[in-house]
């Protein structure tokens, strides 16, 4: 019955000037998604149907599609009343109750008003179907609209990610710990059209298998909302057997991240990323207070992403179950921030304190050494 899916956005409309590159992004975009043929119309895009086309496919990948914010299944027909009347009545012929009609004209040289269109097709299909006018308790919604190419009817809207398109703007380097957080930033920032690669900072125990495998894992999961996700893979023991000795144990927790900033850094430069993020929300942990962030954030010179700065636990909790990375994230797994600090780390140390104690490692060689073992894993799975 459908020859047709009509994809709309709402964000991309308010972008003036540049709105016609967000959507030639989301375009490309949802061609990386489906093999399909999509034409442009005015506030839309229309995905060509034909008698090979997979609904439920298409209905899965559009839904995972950021910058979309609704997408339905229509029916195209000519601009002509009557014919849009006929379509109507096929879309809805298994339904015996009223229906609603809502009609869009954004093609405005069209004979009928949106009112004149809602009023004539809502009468045809109550005398067709034998039903009375009862917009206030009908549940079904007959929606057209009305194209310069056309009108296209239909009866659901199928809510999608909306938020910008992946890519549009720019790569961002996620810190990936394996925790409930990292997964669910990243997640957010796709929404605002960041394309976002991850590095794990691999802490090479006896559960290593285990822990590629779950980052791997959550890798793959998020490669839902884009294609080909990379992940930088980066053995961290050698280079924390070396701070262990030298390094305080209360003071552990901060310089590993002050470490992990700085090769996060080397790769983000070497690999042309705008910024690097973390999952980190101010005061969840010792290392998340304004004061450490700060600290942590003085080794770089590179731009750092908190986009759940101001969630609470239960508020990323509840995302990530959405998304779905909690069940994953929960599975056990020490990451290296957990690896030889003690109950209670500094909660306000200061930049100048942890310079002193770094003054007797090689810096520049621990980098060169630790991103020398660093291997790239290239996700298939998504899209």
């Amino acid at each position: 019955m459908f020859n047709s899916v009509v994809v709309h956005y709402a964000e991309l409309s308010t972008k003036g000037e540049n709105k016609g590159r967000f959507i030639r992004q989301l375009v490309r975009n949802i061609k990386s998604v489906l093999d399909v043929d999509i034409e442009t119309f005015y506030g839309r895009q229309v995905i060509n149907l034909n008698d090979n086309s997979k609904l439920d496919e298409i209905k899965y990948k559009l839904s995972n599609v950021f910058g979309i914010s609704n997408f339905a299944f229509a029916i195209k027909t000519t601009n002509d009343i009557e014919e849009i009347k006929k379509t109507a009545e096929k879309l809805f012929q298994d339904f015996n109750e009223p229906v609603r009609v809502s009609a869009k004209r954004s093609y405005k040289t069209f004979p009928f008003t949106s009112p004149d269109i809602n009023r004539l097709v809502g009468i045809h299909l109550n005398e067709k179907f034998g039903t009375e006018a009862d917009y206030k308790n009908s549940n079904k919604i007959c929606y057209i609209d009305i194209t310069e190419k056309g009108a296209f009817v239909y009866s659901e809207k199928i809510k999608s990610l909306g938020g910008l398109p992946v890519g549009i703007s720019g790569k961002v380097l996620m810190l990936l710990s394996g925790g409930i957080d990292s997964p669910v930033a990243a997640f957010m920032l796709m929404k605002r059209g960041c394309r976002v690669d991850f590095v794990h900072f691999a802490p090479e125990t006896l559960n290593s298998v285990a822990g590629e495998s779950k980052i791997k894992e959550l890798t793959k999961k998020l490669s839902i909302y884009q294609p080909n996700t990379k992940l930088f893979w980066t053995p961290f023991k050698d280079l924390q057997l070396q701070l262990i000795p030298r390094i305080p144990a209360k003071d552990r927790l901060l310089v590993y991240r002050r470490f992990m900033f700085r090769l996060a850094e080397k790769i983000a430069l070497t690999q042309k990323y705008k910024a690097i993020a973390t999952g980190e929300s101010i005061g969840q942990v010792a290392s998340q207070t304004l004061q450490n962030m700060k600290v942590i954030d003085s080794v770089i010179n590179t731009l750092v992403l908190r986009p759940l700065a101001g969630f609470n636990k239960q508020e990323i909790i509840e995302l990530a179950q959405k998304i779905g990375t909690y069940e994953i994230s929960i599975q056990p797994y020490d990451d290296c921030c957990s690896f030889m600090i003690p109950e209670h780390p500094e909660l306000k140390s200061d930049a100048v304190s942890l310079e002193n104690l770094e003054l007797g490692l090689n810096q520049v060689e621990l980098i060169k050494e630790t991103i020398k073992k660093t291997r790239t894993v290239v996700s298939k799975y998504g899209y």
